[in-house]
């Protein structure tokens, strides 16, 4: 289970390193999982401090902080 959700978050950091701009709806449908998956991944990253939100929800992006 452990390697399945380190496999979703390099998937997720890969999305965001092609398109910061992306949506968590095209993540959802990118990976095929739903979007409470996504969010709960998304904020590990977080909390991990791997990735951070610059700006708001209209008008902000995703950085990857740490590699």
């Amino acid at each position: 289970m452990a390697d399945d959700e380190a496999s979703t978050s390099k998937k997720i950091i890969m999305i965001i390193n092609q398109d910061n701009n992306v949506p968590i709806e095209r993540i959802t449908n990118l990976l095929n999982i739903n979007r409470r998956a996504v969010a709960k991944h998304m904020k590990r990253l977080q909390e991990n401090g791997i990735i951070c939100r610059v700006g708001g929800r209209a008008i902000g992006h995703w950085e990857i902080v740490k590699k």
